[in-house]
């Protein structure tokens, strides 16, 4: 019996450890996201859902992330296609894309 308690406080354990990680990427997100670094964010938000494939919100915010990133490098790009800088253009349209 008492192996068994001690099993299951370590599953228990384990799973808030995990719970912790997922809320502290998706916070650091959040924080990423509210002042427009999308980038950041992305990298936060997929952290959280590998920590929680399931959990809705996560994978939620993670693709407004990802779509907001994207639009921000190809208003840059456009931006800089404007400019004359193409090198720098397709830095940012191949970022947008991925």
């Amino acid at each position: 019996m008492r192996r068994l308690t001690r099993a299951g406080a370590l599953l228990i354990a384990i799973a808030l450890l995990t719970g912790c990680a997922a809320g502290r990427a998706f916070s650091k997100g959040e924080g990423r996201a509210h002042v427009g670094d999308w980038d950041a964010a992305v990298k936060y938000f997929q952290v959280a859902l590998q920590h929680d494939p399931d959990n809705p919100d996560y994978r939620i915010a993670l693709e407004r992330a990802s779509l907001n990133a994207s639009r921000g490098h190809f208003e840059a790009a456009r931006q800089m296609v404007m400019e004359g800088e193409l090198s720098a253009a397709c830095k940012d349209l191949f970022a947008a894309l991925h």
